[in-house]
């Protein structure tokens, strides 16, 4: 069966090749005419050596030009060059392994007369190939492309020597043709490759033959007319005619030779060896990935040009993104030898510089060119959300899927994909999470590609960086990358700001390493102290060279008739600053909070001149609709008052709509200032002609150097702008400190995070290691320690990794999450697997594990309101401030049903009365959980609200918290409800918990009602963009899918051409996707009904059993069953707001 595999597998690259050169022979033909026909005319081709004259001349010199049409044409179906033929040959090997029964080649009589139709000379090559077909089937084979080609290949030849011996004028052919003389079919069970021979044996063309045709060659003055000596040229047209009209059934004779051959009586053995042959290929053909199309000599050139990929690239590039030629830089890095070969690549450039598409162009490398899958790492949900629109009309055009991994988005294992290759679109957390599903189903190899932008992220000091350090180590370990492995592993690509130690980065991921000052738009900075700016040197020496004075800043005056303004309203001149770009070009003011930026914006207005609202007054107006549209009827004042002067505020107290629409009309001009946060740089690209800091701070710390260039890289915009200019406000008293450490000090260390929170991000490491079975000892596990950060940068790599895996293990020991047994064998319990499945946080699983126990047994399913509870994230009640009136206020509200839930969790009126009344929790709870419960029971009750349907503004009004910590609250808790349900699903005795929580996750994610939810599924589309689609007639995104980007921006209000051009291309990725996983599939089926595979038994569990202990290798599944790894997806949207960045942070891999 290896032997068969093995030859069956190279038959399929033989079809292959054979498809694509058939393809392209019209291509080659002019470069290979003259080989064709040296070839086809010499002494040793037996087609043509029977018809050279006596006298040596070729037939080139005696054909007519009909014949040399006719022969034109033959020489492109027998191209005879040397790689055809070595092709042709291991064809004709492998097909005749893998046959059972020889060829059994019977002789034929020879039933020609003296002057019979002309016989078909072919070389026994191709004699061969023939016979060699019609030993197998006919279904399968007689269909074949060679058998095809030759059919033509014998029509084509029958058609040349009937003409040529038509235009000889030789009266016995007509006289046999009319005879019914016809060519002799070989017998049911005969060989066509024997009356093939037969006819060769017989005599040539006559001499006469090729005399006549040298007679009409010299003679003939038109293409078009033969004329031979002695009769009319339309007589001997007629006759050509005919010959032609009599060869037309020449295809259909051989086709019922082949027919025939197939027919013939085979044993049982021979029957069954075929129809095992048969249903290996067939497979080995359907798995085998097709062939890329042939391109024209000028299109491989346009290619070639652009690294590889289709001429069609760079036209989308230029239509959809207005990039027509890329930076020095960009060609520079993506022409290393490193990245050419797949290597592992680490590129650092300031803010603006272009970083992102040279990951976008290598991400399209790896699926058009390699046809394998590729992931996009990204910090934030707003920036997932905003790649895969991005991304959509590439995919779209170009055949590919963008897939979702944010929030609760996203399948584990993804869906396998045949037809088509996926980039999926990631946060840290879900990257992590995929790439544990496709470690433990073996599909790694699937995933070519993982590019992770602001891959400095690794060294936050926090969760989020551990979990980015441990996938890259995960990956580098697992699939051997070493920076050279190319097409055999993960290639790794990392986005860097610049950083002191970017070179230390390169070092642990094995990577290349390209560094550049470029920016497209040449940036000045200028620090403002009181009233004096001065301009910043960054290449002097020492700091106070550094700063040159250049102006005072004199406050702007007021106009007649308005408001009195003092220098001591706007001290830091913030409006004259503003005022000297806007409202022609735009501007953007960092504050150090939330609320910082309201006042800016609300301050700002308050003393602009009245002339400003007539700027773009009616684009303004729209968006002020839009906005209250998108808020259900409800929006800011803030905002609209802002808003006629062209300024707004934005910050993660946001809803994503509003956002989304303040972004849209910010860079269409509608829109000239934003006071924003600091988030706003490392998110979203909003650059601005100038970029003023309110202050050097963010909350109360002081800003890193790397985090004031990240802010001022913001100034300038390519293409837009010719200069940027950035202005940091500064204190008199501040000034030497600012000078010191942000102006001119150093780039900050990036330092490895695994070490947070007294080592639990090496904990977490190594119980998904030893859980994916990748560190089954202690000295497996220290050597994938050895390629981490971590042990780069410590002084004594072996020595401290040794100590921290003993203390890890331990702990997790410990915790009830691994066991180690007497030979050093390490396993992970039913809990340590349920808990990085989930994925739940480790430290919180028995925390979570005993909350699903205890309210097992006094489970009110009367409502929702006490499962609301067990998926309310622990961290969201850390985040909340309780108003114990609004919380008395809430409880009061309950109907008889939710009020004993909450009786049931441990909630009551009277406890809430005692906390007013400023006493403790007498009568409640238990005094260790009383704080904890009842704060979490708060975010609960917010959480029903939403359930019930209130909107974020009336949730926010009603519990005093923003709008965008309610949105992002619904979001959250979808997400971890997903992860409840698949850790629930690991342990047999929360056997009702995984399908109870996936239809808490399943209703949780779509944040509105049924009949919207379809139009949820779409990228960047939440409840108030699928309500306005659903009142204009789009009721699912198949009907999105097919509007027109015109229709579209006309029915639906708020929406621009460009956003329903985008909305037009997701939802066509939605539909492609779901007609994909539908195909997929049916073809499983198809598979499985083939092979009868019998389904395997579930693996019940005693719902008893201890969670540390027992079998680690066959996890319960849902119902008490077996369940497949990593359970099914549960479909539910990315979380909607920034402030959801730590929300999950240590309970579940979900990101915020």
């Amino acid at each position: 069966m290896i032997i068969r595999k093995t030859l069956t597998r190279r038959s399929v690259r033989q079809h292959q090749a054979k498809q694509s050169e058939k393809r392209s022979r019209d291509v080659e033909l002019p470069a290979q005419s003259q080989q064709i026909q040296s070839e086809l005319h010499s002494d040793s081709n037996p087609i043509f050596s029977a018809h050279l004259p006596a006298d040596g001349s070729t037939v080139d010199q005696r054909c007519t030009p009909q014949d040399k049409w006719v022969e034109s044409s033959f020489n492109v179906s027998v191209s005879t060059s040397d790689e055809s033929k070595a092709c042709k040959r291991r064809r004709r090997s492998s097909l005749a392994s893998l046959s059972q029964k020889p060829c059994a080649a019977t002789s034929v009589e020879k039933e020609r007369g003296s002057s019979a139709k002309p016989s078909l000379n072919l070389p026994p090559a191709k004699n061969e190939a023939i016979a060699d077909s019609a030993v197998h089937d006919n279904s399968s084979f007689y269909e074949d492309d060679s058998v095809l080609a030759m059919i033509d290949l014998c029509e084509a030849e029958y058609v040349r020597q009937s003409a040529s011996v038509s235009t000889d004028g030789v009266a016995a052919s007509s006289s046999n043709a009319s005879a019914g003389n016809d060519v002799v079919t070989p017998p049911k069970g005969r060989c066509l490759e024997s009356s093939l021979h037969a006819s060769n044996e017989g005599p040539s063309v006559p001499e006469t033959a090729i005399a006549g045709r040298k007679t009409q060659a010299e003679s003939s003055e038109s293409p078009t007319r033969a004329v031979v000596a002695g009769e009319p040229g339309r007589d001997a047209n007629n006759e050509t005619r005919a010959a032609v009209s009599a060869a037309m059934s020449m295809q259909t004779r051989i086709r019922r030779a082949l027919q025939q051959n197939a027919s013939v009586s085979t044993t049982p053995e021979m029957l069954r060896a075929k129809k095992l042959r048969d249903t290996t290929l067939r497979r080995e053909i359907d798995d085998a990935p097709p062939l890329p199309p042939p391109e024209s000599p000028s299109a491989a050139a346009a290619a070639d040009d652009f690294f590889g990929l289709p001429a069609k690239v760079k036209v989308l590039l230029e239509k959809v993104r207005g990039i027509k030629e890329l930076f020095p830089w960009q060609r520079e890095c993506l022409n290393l030898p490193a990245v050419r070969r797949g290597g592992n690549l680490v590129y650092s450039l300031p803010t603006s510089g272009g970083k992102t598409l040279v990951a976008e162009i290598l991400v399209l490398r790896q699926l058009l060119l390699r046809r394998r899958n590729a992931a996009l790492v990204l910090p934030y949900v707003s920036i997932v959300t905003e790649k895969v629109q991005a991304l959509s009309p590439f995919a779209d055009a170009l055949g590919f899927l963008v897939e979702e991994y944010a929030g609760s988005r996203g399948a584990f294992p993804p869906v396998a994909r045949r037809r088509r290759n996926s980039v999926y679109v990631c946060t840290i957390e879900k990257a992590h999470a995929l790439t544990n599903s496709l470690v433990e189903t073996g599909r790694l190899d699937s995933l070519g590609l993982v590019v992770v932008d602001e891959l400095h992220m690794i060294g936050d000091g926090g969760r989020r960086g551990a979990t980015l350090e441990a996938m890259l180590a995960k990956l580098m370990f697992v699939a051997g990358g070493d920076g050279n492995r190319g097409d055999d592993g993960v290639q790794i690509v990392g986005m860097s700001a610049t950083l002191r130690n970017v070179d230390e980065l390169a070092a642990f991921l094995d990577a290349e390493l390209f560094t550049s000052d470029f920016r497209p738009v040449a940036l000045t900075e200028y620090l403002k102290v009181g009233a004096d700016v001065y301009e910043i040197d960054q290449r002097a020496a020492s700091a106070e060279d550094r700063l040159t004075h250049r102006r005072v800043v004199v406050a702007t005056k007021a106009p007649a008739g308005g408001p009195r303004r003092r220098d001591d309203d706007d001290p830091d001149h913030l409006l004259t600053l503003a005022l000297e770009v806007i409202p022609a070009h735009s501007c953007l003011v960092f504050c150090s909070t939330k609320k910082n930026c309201e006042n800016v914006a609300m301050n700002l207005c308050r003393r602009m001149d009245a002339s400003l609202r007539e700027v773009r007054a009616r684009d303004r107006r729209a968006l002020r609709g839009a906005l209250a549209l998108e808020g259900e009827g409800q929006a800011c004042p803030i905002l609209r008052y802002t808003m006629q002067y062209g300024v707004a505020y934005h910050h993660g107290g946001l809803t994503v709509d509003e956002r989304r629409l303040i972004e849209a009309a910010y860079l269409d001009g509608a829109l000239c200032l934003l006071a924003c946060t600091s988030t706003l740089a490392a998110g979203v690209n909003l650059p601005a002609r100038r970029v003023i800091l309110r202050a050097p701070y963010v909350g109360r710390e002081l800003i890193t150097r790397s985090q004031y260039k990240q802010m001022v890289g913001r100034a300038g915009r390519a293409g837009i702008d010719s200069a940027g200019e950035s202005v940091l406000v500064v204190q008199p008293g501040d000034r030497a400190r600012v000078v010191a450490a942000v102006v001119g000090g150093a780039y900050e260390t990036c330092r490895s995070s695994l070490p947070h929170d007294d080592g639990g991000g090496i904990e977490s490491l190594a119980l998904s290691c030893v859980g994916l079975g990748v560190a089954g000892s202690r000295e497996r596990l220290r050597a994938l320690m050895r390629r981490t950060l971590l042990a780069r940068q410590s002084p004594r790599p072996d020595a401290e990794v040794a100590t921290r895996v003993d203390v890890a293990l331990a702990s997790l020991v410990e915790r009830g999450l691994v066991r180690e047994d007497g030979g050093g064998a390490l396993a992970a319990t039913r809990l340590g697997r349920a808990a990085f499945k989930g994925p739940v946080n480790h430290a919180l699983a028995r925390t979570l594990y005993d909350d699903l126990r205890r309210a097992q047994g006094a489970l009110h399913l009367a409502s929702h309101l006490h499962l609301l509870y067990l998926v309310t994230p622990y961290e969201q009640a850390d985040a909340v401030r309780v108003d114990w009136m609004t919380y008395l206020d809430a409880l009061s509200r309950l109907d008889a049903d939710e009020t004993r839930a909450a009786a049931a969790v441990g909630v009551t009126e009277g406890y809430v009365a005692r906390r007013i009344a400023g006493g403790g929790g007498g009568g409640g709870p238990s005094s260790a959980d009383a704080a904890a419960v009842a704060r979490r029971f708060y975010v609960t009750l917010m959480l029903l609200a939403l359930w019930k349907r209130a909107t974020v503004w009336e949730v926010a009004q009603r519990f005093s918290c923003s709008r965008g910590f309610a949105q992002g609250l619904h979001a959250a808790a979808a997400g971890f409800a997903a992860c409840a349900s698949y850790f629930a699903g690991e342990l047999a005795e929360l056997w009702p918990y995984p399908r109870l929580l996936a239809d808490v996750a399943a209703r949780l994610s779509s944040c509105t009602s049924p009949e919207l939810a379809p139009l949820t599924e779409i990228a960047g589309v939440r409840a108030s963009r699928a309500r306005a689609l659903h009142a204009a007639g789009f009721r699912a995104p198949a009907d999105v899918a097919a509007a027109r980007p015109d229709d579209l921006a006309r029915r639906v209000a708020g929406v621009a051409r460009k956003q329903a051009a985008t909305l037009i291309a997701s939802a066509r990725i939605v539909v492609t996707a779901t007609a994909d996983a539908l195909r997929e599939q049916a073809d499983e089926l198809l598979r499985a009904s083939r092979a009868q595979t019998p389904v395997a038994a579930s693996d019940d569990r005693n719902v008893g059993e201890d969670v540390t202990g027992g079998d680690d290798h066959a996890a319960a599944g849902r119902g008490g069953g077996g369940s497949e790894p990593w359970g099914s997806e549960v479909s539910v949207p990315a979380m909607d707001s920034e402030s959801q960045t730590s929300a999950l942070g240590s309970v579940c891999d979900y990101p915020s």
